[in-house]
């Protein structure tokens, strides 16, 4: 038969559990918080056309899907893009951010549409932190895409290791 534990020691064991799970919750939310900056400033570099500092946050490895394109064959891609559609804006609602803080590796999941730049349709912004909501208001108006984004945190800075591109439907 178990002896059980002494009530000051199961509360210090409790004490300490509910600790250790808040520190792990306030590193994950600042992960998360890095991810979405580094989505972001992505979002951005492609809407300024900005092809290399966009590419910058991908990994050395980088693999983009479906057709297994690396790096340079995304930035051929991209410039051939930029140069067939002009300037665009990259639109969508708060993304799906699954961090494994343990071994530094997240994933991603965004819907987006890409429209000609300036045209952004408000209703979008009303419903950006629900996802589903957003992706029937943006079929309205453009094709609306997914992309899963791996990440890897290489020394301290998040990086882009695959992307794969879907149908969000």
């Amino acid at each position: 038969m178990t002896k059980a534990l002494p009530k000051k020691t199961l509360s210090r064991v409790v004490i300490l559990s509910v600790a250790v799970l808040s520190l792990i919750g306030c590193e994950a939310h600042k992960e998360e918080q890095e991810i979405l900056a580094v989505i972001e400033t992505g979002v951005q570099h492609l809407e300024a056309r900005d092809i290399g500092q966009a590419m910058g946050l991908a990994t050395g490895d980088f693999m983009a899907h479906p057709g297994k394109l690396g790096r340079g064959a995304v930035a051929r891609r991209l410039m051939a893009l930029n140069k067939t559609y002009g300037a665009i804006s990259i639109l969508h609602p708060a993304p799906d951010i699954d961090v494994d803080v343990s071994n530094d590796r997240a994933i991603v999941t965004m819907p987006f549409i890409a429209v000609r730049s300036g045209f952004n349709p408000h209703e979008l912004d009303a419903v950006y932190d629900d996802p589903e909501a957003w992706i029937t208001r943006a079929a309205d108006v453009a094709d609306v895409r997914q992309v899963e984004i791996s990440m890897i945190k290489k020394d301290t800075q998040w990086r882009v290791q695959t992307t794969r591109f879907t149908s969000a439907f």
